[in-house]
């Protein structure tokens, strides 16, 4: 459903959905275009909670927290803008505006936006709250702020998730890693490790993997913990530790300990896979951190409330699943996301595989009822090394692309398919190679690409991607091995949307590079309340020095 309407700040709107759940993105999510005066912007929401009440909503950055069990209003919802509408089948509400030349906002002033969704259940649930910067600057520069983190930050990091923990308005971090959980809380722009009080020492074993929600739908913001293994090195059964509220958690608090229905739990998705309102989880054998362990590769585990009538909570495995001749391979998956890759308004699934000698990457595609089919042929027949994937609409054509992780050790470029593009409306759910879009040519630092972050780095309205490395020798010898940001060239850019070209100054100091190391995940969020994104970079060591560890902080400075 589409809409053209005039941008106007002015308009005093009273807000009639409620925010019961704040900063869920795995029941809705939100895009947002850049605002150049005499130009057209699309805002667009993507939920599976199709026809339900939608609403997008522009104006002042706001922190409003509501009762619970709901959620954070983010927005200004009485002196901005509001657009209504419904979730179409295709999964997405769109409001498409055109914007007068002269806009009441100066340039360079960043324009709060927040989302809205109201599910199937009846929840309504809230985006996070983004930036969009008016008539916004062609280029973006990074401080290397890393003395100022935690001493903490130098023992080795796993995965990592940024969101508002404790519920005062700005972004927390919370690490996984060698030493278990760590939690970095966001104090007026500083990190602080609040660690030993918000987690009990004896429950926080070693885990690689860590991934936000709110499960029990309190308001709150849980935390699911994979890649567990006890000291003894052993796999451990993933777990859900849920928030007392405050950003505390224990097993006093409350956790559920997922069946453990692979020999390992490694890399985690979440998303609500048949529509019910309640959140499914999807599990891999294997990924960096583990190899894969038998025939199947990944666990469907069902939220046994909504359509199944159970108790809401409770999670089962999907049976036929893990059954399906496509999950019965013996290859490893070592990476997973959800996305709705046709528009037909439920979500899909795309997994990253690895072999010793490359393997064709899976795209499983849902029925509505979370009923998947083997649609691998609409991928290019590329035999790949991946590690990691990610659904994201990277030429804002309102369909969702991928971008796979992949080793170019054994594998040229060329013969990856490291970026795919939706062919769109005229083949939905149908992917081509990236080509010329996105650089192909051989890179050191990136040999072997581990994990990607997609955001807008630059805040000119489309998505920017960062890709994180595996330190390697380069061919001369001496250790490569550092992020790598690609800017989207539309925008600012004034190039083609969808375009990418590599900042060839990005992550470094002059000519020389802040450090080599194998990047073990990161994040891009507001750390300073500014309006731009800082990068968060987690290293678990080298391949030569594994105790070289260290995280890296760059402040983002909007040129």
């Amino acid at each position: 459903m589409k809409t053209s309407l005039i941008l106007t700040f002015a308009l005093g709107l009273a807000s009639t959905l409620p925010a019961q759940q704040q900063s869920n993105q795995h029941l809705a999510s939100l895009e947002v275009p850049s605002l150049v005066p005499g130009n057209t912007a699309t805002f667009r929401i993507r939920s599976t909670a199709v026809g339900q009440p939608a609403r997008i909503m522009v104006g002042k950055a706001i922190f409003q927290p509501l009762a619970p069990p709901n959620g954070l209003l983010l927005v200004d919802t009485t002196h901005g803008t509001r657009f209504q509408g419904v979730i179409g089948a295709d999964g997405l509400f769109s409001a498409t505006v055109p914007l007068p030349v002269s806009l009441p906002v100066p340039a360079g002033f960043p324009v709060a936006v927040q989302g809205g969704v109201r599910t199937s259940s009846g929840a309504a649930v809230l985006t996070d709250r983004a930036f969009s910067v008016v008539s916004p600057s062609t280029s973006t520069d990074f401080t290397n702020n890393s003395a100022f983190l935690p001493p903490s930050a130098n023992v080795g990091s796993g995965e990592m998730i940024a969101f508002d923990l404790d519920r005062d308005g700005d972004r927390d971090l919370v690490l996984s890693g060698d030493s278990g959980l760590r939690f970095f809380i966001n104090q007026d722009g500083t990190l602080v490790d609040e660690t030993n009080s918000r987690f009990p020492a004896l429950e926080n074993e070693i885990a690689f993997t860590v991934l936000n929600a709110d499960f029990n739908r309190d308001g709150h913001q849980d935390l699911l913990i994979a890649s567990r293994v006890d000291w003894q090195d052993m796999p451990m059964a993933a777990v859900i530790y849920h928030n007392d509220g405050n950003g505390f958690f224990g097993s006093a608090i409350g956790r559920t300990v997922l069946p453990l229905a692979l020999e390992a739990h490694a890399i985690p998705a979440i998303g609500d896979v048949d529509g019910d309102g309640d959140l499914d989880i999807l599990i891999t054998d294997g990924g960096y951190h583990s190899g894969g362990q038998g025939a199947q590769n990944l666990t469907l585990l069902r939220d046994q409330g909504g359509l199944q009538a159970g108790l809401t909570g409770d999670y089962q495995e999907d049976s036929a699943f893990s059954s399906a001749s496509f999950n019965q391979t013996g290859e490893t998956a070592a990476g997973i996301d959800f996305g709705d890759a046709d528009n037909d308004g439920d979500l899909d699934i795309a997994v990253a595989r690895i072999t010793a000698t490359g393997t064709k990457n899976l795209l499983l595609t849902n029925d509505g009822s979370g009923v998947f089919t083997d649609s691998s042929a609409q991928l290019p027949n590329f035999l790949d090394k991946s590690s990691d994937v990610e659904f994201a609409d990277l030429d804002q054509d309102g369909y969702l692309d991928l971008i796979f992780m992949n080793s170019h050790v054994s594998i040229a470029p060329s013969d990856s398919g490291d970026v795919l593009f939706n062919s769109g409306a005229s083949n939905p759910g149908t992917f081509v190679d990236a080509g010329t879009r996105f650089p192909d040519q051989y890179d050191e630092d990136l040999q072997i690409r581990l994990f990607s972050l997609t955001a807008d780095v630059d805040a000119d309205g489309d998505l920017d991607v960062i890709m994180m490395p595996h330190e390697f020798f380069s061919s001369t010898g001496y250790l490569v091995g550092q992020p790598g940001l690609f800017v989207n060239q539309g925008g600012a850019q004034g190039g083609i949307l969808g375009s990418f070209l590599k900042d060839l100054n990005f992550f470094h100091n002059g000519a020389n590079p802040y450090g080599t190391f194998v990047s073990s995940g990161g994040a891009l969020f507001d750390l300073d309340s500014d309006g731009d994104l800082e990068f968060y970079v987690g290293s678990s060591g080298g391949i030569v020095n594994p105790l070289a560890t260290g995280d890296f902080l760059l402040e983002n400075v909007l040129l």
